[in-house]
């Protein structure tokens, strides 16, 4: 077998693996939630926690005694896939879900290549757009609230890079302010993940950061030295120079934790 097909092999695999605790294994078992509200966490792979620090993880380990975590991030996925999954989520009975997609939308903007390679392994149906994904989110909410009684919250993505002032962070608002128009118009709650970062990155950014472009090799060499060599995500974005990412688009755990902390604020007040 060649390198490349070794390559190819492992990304496929990070692609579309579901997390044990993923939608599937919780409709097989909705036994573990005996006594617990259950949270469904919708993503990408930001939420699915393989090539990211596990922030669904963390809520786990801070709220599991009342609330059961179901990990619906499917890495590589855009907004437009989530629609394909609202069933299977629904079926979950959910007394919350939280939805932090549109990563992947923006950057297909960014670095076009680069999202042509990935949609090998995620098909869609139309090019990403700002507004395609407004729309998206708006039709996410909406089967939710109609199928559903969870509670529900809309965050922005995360800034794409580290640098405030290039394309990619504009890229990023934009996608930010559709999140918002999207959460205002259904009447479901947003958590402002773009805003809490970009306020981050302007106080405690040192360096020059990254302008928002990424390979697959710098997803690859990440998943390698931070999980299967076990050196930690902080230890990838440490030797990077980076504040909340490893690869200007995943997390390190500092990332992580503002995450979990917007989705704790939420949880708590509603």
């Amino acid at each position: 077998m060649s390198i490349q097909t070794r390559v190819n092999a492992l990304i496929g695999f990070l692609m579309r693996n579901e997390a044990n605790n993923g939608v599937g294994p919780f409709i097989a078992r909705p036994e573990v939630s005996a006594g617990r509200k259950v949270v469904v966490c919708v993503g990408d792979s930001i939420t699915r926690g393989q090539v990211s620090c596990d922030y669904v993880r963390m809520l786990g380990a801070e709220l599991g005694a009342d609330y059961c975590f179901v990990n619906a991030g499917i890495n590589s996925e855009l907004s437009t896939n989530v629609l394909d999954r609202l069933a299977g989520i629904a079926r979950c009975k959910p007394d919350y879900v939280t939805v932090l997609i549109g990563t992947n939308d923006a950057h297909a903007l960014i670095d076009p290549r680069s999202a042509a390679r990935a949609r090998r392994f995620v098909p869609v149906a139309e090019p990403p757009s700002v507004e395609a994904f407004g729309e998206n989110l708006a039709s996410i909410a909406r089967f939710l609230r109609e199928r559903t009684r969870a509670k529900i919250a809309i965050l922005s993505i995360p800034p794409i890079g580290e640098d405030p002032s290039s394309p990619a962070a504009e890229t990023s608002l934009s996608f930010c302010r559709a999140a918002e128009r999207a959460a205002r118009s259904l009447g479901v709650a947003y958590l402002p993940l773009f805003e809490e970062m970009s306020a981050g990155l302007l106080r405690l950014r040192s360096g020059p950061g990254g302008g928002g472009r990424y390979s697959l090799f710098q997803l690859v060499s990440s998943a390698v030295s931070g999980r299967l060599l076990r050196l930690g995500y902080d230890a990838v974005s440490g030797r990077r120079g980076f504040v909340f990412h490893t690869d200007l688009l995943h997390l390190n755990c500092a990332g992580a934790e503002i995450v979990a902390r917007l989705i704790v604020s939420f949880l708590r007040s509603s």
